[in-house]
């Protein structure tokens, strides 16, 4: 409360935000200084990120980004029951990625994968996905305007810039997923994108 009490400004995402500040922190009649209300700065990056240079910059890394191909990004987060000491399986990333890509035109799209940090580390011992892996320091928000196409392990989300594709793609994912196992729920699926 001291930190806030003497600061003269303060970020707030939104007005949502700047009413919890206010009203959850008891600022409210207290706080002199400036709220500004300027949205999440990190956030800007999924509007204001270049995507030659970024392509450029993975490419340094040893990506091999086709630029004429659409990206899909897998992107999961870590298992487990201790943040430094995750579950990791590098035969099940390699299993989805090959999955996935039996079931699309891989003449269209590339796979790569945005594991969460403290899995990256694990895939990039082992060597076998690195042409494929997206490096832990690029932060999620900055890869995101390259792709086409998101999904996570948890709940299958996809982002797209076309949604007719984004249904056809939400269904590989998930039959992908239900074939490996994995918690993603099946979903009927016939055409091979």
């Amino acid at each position: 409360l001291r930190n806030f009490l003497s600061s003269d400004y303060m970020i707030s995402a939104n007005p949502f935000l700047t009413s919890v500040f206010l009203e959850k922190y008891k600022l409210q009649g207290l706080y002199e200084g400036t709220i500004i209300e300027e949205g999440y700065p990190r956030n800007d990056r999924l509007f204001n990120t270049d995507r030659k240079a970024l392509l450029s910059l993975l490419g340094k890394y040893g990506l091999d980004i086709d630029s004429k191909k659409e990206i899909i990004l897998y992107a999961p987060t870590w298992k487990g029951n201790d943040y430094n000491h995750p579950q990791v399986d590098v035969n099940e990333y390699i299993d989805f990625k090959r999955s996935l890509e039996s079931l699309i035109d891989t003449d269209k799209y590339q796979v790569l994968l945005k594991p969460h940090q403290v899995v990256y580390k694990e895939l990039k011992k082992s060597g076998r996905i690195s042409d494929s892996l997206i490096p832990a320091f690029v932060d999620t928000p900055i890869s995101v305007p390259m792709v086409s196409n998101i999904s996570t392990n948890r709940n299958a989300n996809m982002t797209t810039r076309k949604s007719r594709e984004a249904t056809r793609l939400k269904s590989i994912f998930m039959k992908v997923g239900a074939r490996l196992g994995m918690e993603i729920p099946l979903e009927k699926s016939g055409s091979r994108l």
